[in-house]
């Protein structure tokens, strides 16, 4: 059993989809599995992915229908067996310490702290310009703090956390919404502690085909 379901969801991302794959192939932790759930992509993502279908830590799971993300990311988190769950979409990308550092960082806290969570960076697609996102900064008790800082534009980079499985359980997301994005950590914040990491783990694309 690995200690850490990395749970990927792609749609019709097959220009970024190896480089979001090889970014959990290169985490410089390796305890992980990685749960890849393609929700009825039409472009050539079901070729990325056979690339991959040997590989013994990951599982892909193909679907000819498209759901909501809600429920892809949920079945993709039932599929795992890890005890903490980090989320990744196909056009999007880890850096190498990810989960070597957030993994470290849970093993110095109590059973009460469920998220660990870091800074993200964006990166311009068209031109190549990348930059560190504003975010929030809180530990311990987040909640007042999430509710004022994602108004002020400073929220939870939805894709940095590593989350222990526990909360997802207690927290599945709402399938009747389309996306719910980083407004899941509103909800983990009620029953758990975060802990924040000051070194940016993840990269977010920003380009036209965004979906």
């Amino acid at each position: 059993m690995a200690r850490v379901s990395v749970c990927l969801l792609s749609f019709n991302q097959a220009e970024f989809l190896g480089d979001s794959i090889e970014s959990v192939l290169g985490q410089t932790f390796t305890d992980w599995e990685l749960i890849v759930v393609d929700n009825g992509s039409t472009d050539d993502s079901p070729r990325v992915l056979r690339r991959y279908q040997d590989q013994p830590k990951i599982r892909i799971i193909l679907h000819e229908s498209n759901e909501v993300p809600t429920k892809r990311l949920n079945e993709a988190i039932a599929a795992g067996s890890g005890e903490f769950v980090s989320v990744l979409y196909s056009d999007d990308f880890y850096l190498p310490d990810k989960l070597r550092l957030q993994v470290a960082a849970f093993d110095s806290l109590s059973s009460e702290y469920g998220v660990v969570y870091t800074p993200g960076e964006r990166l311009d697609v068209d031109t190549g310009e990348r930059w560190s996102d504003a975010t929030l900064t809180a530990a311990g008790c987040v909640l007042d703090a999430l509710l004022t800082e994602h108004g002020a534009g400073r929220p939870i980079n939805p894709i940095s956390p590593l989350v222990r499985r526990a909360c997802f359980e207690r927290h599945p997301f709402y399938e009747d919404l389309f996306v719910e994005g980083e407004l899941i950590y509103f909800r983990i914040a009620m029953t758990h502690q975060f802990h924040f990491l000051p070194q940016p783990t993840v990269v977010m694309r920003d380009h036209a085909r965004n979906s």
